[in-house]
């Protein structure tokens, strides 16, 4: 409440310019507020790409100030609605992650009681010189079909790095799967506005 004090005159147009300033705080609340986002590992990740109409139902997020050409740290949310059998899902993930690959590059999580279907991945772009760190589970809904959620991140510039400066990137890369991969499979993907 406002209380014109006669001591203090406040001019109508003073008035008018606080009430505007005030109206235009609150817009930019309330709009910060409804912003769809998801809340994980001390990052907030706005909704950046949801197509209307998509063969796979698709919603990806990203932290403030990166963009889906260029991104450090993504969330992802995918509908296959024609599959059904999560554990062939991911195990047919590993298989394509491992491609030609001598050692192995995926950890499968499968507990079928607690129907976890889970598994985590590195992948490496030779030509874009970027390691790319995943961690996706897997669960089946009846109307909906498989239910995929995506944790991943990337190092750029590794083709520009030495072997020892390679090397240990991929071991921090590796600390980094393991801590994230317990944060993530415990992760609720609700979306909040």
């Amino acid at each position: 409440m406002i209380f014109l004090n006669p001591q203090h005159p406040i001019t109508l147009m003073r008035l008018k310019s606080f009430l505007l300033i005030a109206a235009g705080l609150f817009c930019m609340a309330f709009r910060s507020q409804a912003t769809p986002h998801l809340d994980f590992d001390g990052t907030r990740f706005y909704l950046a790409y949801a197509p209307q109409h998509s063969e796979v139902g698709l919603r990806e997020y990203l932290p403030k100030g990166e963009s889906l050409e260029h991104w450090n740290r993504l969330l992802s949310e995918r509908y296959f609605k024609h599959l059904t059998d999560p554990e062939a899902y991911v195990k047919k993930v590993g298989k394509v992650a491992q491609g030609n690959q001598a050692e192995k590059n995926y950890e499968l999580f499968i507990d079928k009681g607690k129907g976890l279907y889970a598994i985590n991945f590195l992948s490496y772009s030779e030509k874009e010189g970027v390691m790319e760190c995943n961690i996706m589970q897997v669960h089946r809904e009846k109307e909906l079909g498989l239910v995929l959620y995506q944790y991943a991140w990337r190092v750029y510039g590794i083709n520009k790095m030495n072997e020892k400066q390679a090397d240990a990137a991929a071991k921090k890369v590796a600390t980094d799967l393991h801590r994230m991969t317990p944060l993530f499979l415990s992760f609720d993907f609700k979306q909040k506005e």
